[in-house]
């Protein structure tokens, strides 16, 4: 769930056109306890591998938004220089 979660987020970088030095904020907004329990256990590699500050609220006008399904799970992504 971790790679995949974070195969998305590098996607999602991608998709927003920030350069791979760039370092962003990136919220994860889900509902599900599964995901949201990853990220607790996952919260500092996935800033790291993303150059992010990690988030779990949603942001005021994001630059990027991406919503995917992680194992039957709706997650949203939300990106911001």
């Amino acid at each position: 769930m971790y790679r995949k979660l974070l195969r998305q987020c590098q996607v999602a970088r991608k998709e927003a056109n920030y350069d791979v030095v760039d370092r962003i904020k990136l919220s994860v907004i889900t509902e599900a306890y599964e995901v949201k329990n990853m990220l607790n256990n996952y919260q500092e590699q996935i800033a790291n591998e993303t150059l992010s500050t990690l988030s779990f609220d949603e942001q005021e006008n994001p630059d990027y938004e991406k919503e995917f399904e992680l194992l039957d799970f709706k997650v949203l992504l939300q990106l911001k220089k």
